[in-house]
């Protein structure tokens, strides 16, 4: 019998993404991209799991969570945040309410698909919390974190990309502030609004390494908040 996922998140180009990802002989992925979108379609409660992101246009994640936790009880589901600094923040009740009651998982974009495919399959085809490799306890709550750990780094940074310019394409440089580093990759807080899939370019605060965006998002109108994972 096929399972059925329904991913929430605000940005498009991820639920295409993570829709062509996951579909599967045994797995039927359906996508919302509001909490609006999500009520109309989990009414039935047929979905086995749901993906929500904390950060939704119309909802806070952790909201949506009560209002389908209280309509379908049994359903399993994994919170996706855009990254683990918060994850032990004392003044986010919702976060602390959360991990106290065992409601929800919690995995940190980006992620890679072959882990979050892992944790998906332990979680649906499994009962009780996950356990193993990639979990760890943090109290009563069973937190997903990426293999290698990224580390609050703040500083000032620059990055080039390659943009089309009166007909030619050329590399252009643009500021931006970090937010966390780790061996694996970076996340930016930049003016310039990157795309899944550019390919950027650091100078000599990161000894000339580039990379690939992963995941990216608009805060709002101006800022951009992205994921590069270095080449």
């Amino acid at each position: 019998m096929k399972k059925r996922i329904l991913v929430i998140d605000g940005e498009r180009l991820m639920l295409y993404g993570l829709q062509k990802a996951l579909r599967h002989d045994l797995v039927e992925v359906d996508t919302a991209a509001s909490a609006g979108e999500a009520m109309q379609a989990i009414r039935s409660c047929t979905y086995d799991l749901c993906l929500i992101d904390v950060r939704l246009p119309d909802e806070n994640g952790f909201r949506l969570m009560k209002r389908i936790r209280d309509l379908c009880p049994d359903m399993k589901i994994i919170m996706m945040t855009a990254s683990d600094i918060g994850l032990d923040d004392k003044s986010n009740e919702d976060m602390q309410e959360a991990k106290a009651k065992e409601t929800c998982h919690f995995l940190c974009k980006p992620f890679d698909i072959d882990e979050l495919k892992h944790i998906i399959a332990r979680v649906i085809w499994q009962d009780g919390p996950v356990a193993g490799d990639g979990w760890f306890e943090a109290g009563r709550a069973v937190i997903s974190r990426r293999r290698v750990e990224r580390k609050t780094w703040s500083r000032k940074i620059d990055f080039s990309v390659s943009v089309i310019s009166e007909g030619e394409v050329m590399r252009k440089v643009f500021a931006a502030e970090s937010i966390d580093l780790g061996d694996d990759g970076i996340g930016l807080l930049s003016l310039y609004p990157l795309k899944k899939g550019e390919i950027v370019s650091f100078a000599d605060d990161l000894e000339h390494k580039s990379g690939i965006v992963v995941w990216s998002s608009m805060l709002d109108e101006h800022q951009c908040r992205a994921g590069i994972r270095f080449a």
